[in-house]
């Protein structure tokens, strides 16, 4: 019980609040896999798709693979991602990733609630990952993110 109540308590303080912060629209799977899955794909490879999961995986890549994914979601929202990884010999593996969310036909209110504008927003995530493996039992994975978001850029000018 006392194990139980600890978890409990350290699961509360480590909580991850991702709805409203940046990048929380990155929380969708990046393919269908993962996508039917909930993102539950940590420990399982999906072939071409491995920066998005897990990047320690990319040791297992035999060939050079592009993978391209396209999900239109309802209230017309996007995913697309595409994946390029390559393998380096004898045990390592490296990937460049791109993830665009985007939201079309937000239609804009002033504050008579009257109808303004149409809006867009995209947020864009670029990765590059390397991933190697020590033995049969110790891989080690590393990402690096670059996050890129475009929020009306029909009123807003940068």
């Amino acid at each position: 019980m006392r194990t139980q109540c600890l978890i409990f308590l350290v699961g509360l303080l480590f909580a991850d609040y991702g709805g409203g912060y940046a990048g929380s629209s990155f929380r969708y799977g990046s393919n269908a896999r993962a996508f039917s899955l909930s993102g539950a794909l940590v420990a399982d490879k999906t072939s071409g798709f491995y920066a998005f999961s897990n990047p320690a995986l990319l040791k297992h890549v035999r060939s050079n693979q592009l993978d391209l994914s396209y999900q239109a979601m309802s209230l017309d929202r996007s995913i697309q991602s595409m994946c390029f990884v390559r393998p380096l010999p004898p045990s390592a593996g490296v990937g460049v990733s791109i993830l665009r969310s985007s939201t079309g036909n937000i239609m804009g209110k002033n504050s008579m609630n009257e109808d303004t504008q149409i809006f867009t927003s995209q947020d864009i995530l670029g990765i590059i990952s390397f991933g190697v493996s020590f033995s049969t039992k110790i891989a080690l994975g590393l990402n690096i993110k670059a996050f890129f978001s475009s929020i009306a850029p029909e009123i807003i000018e940068i």
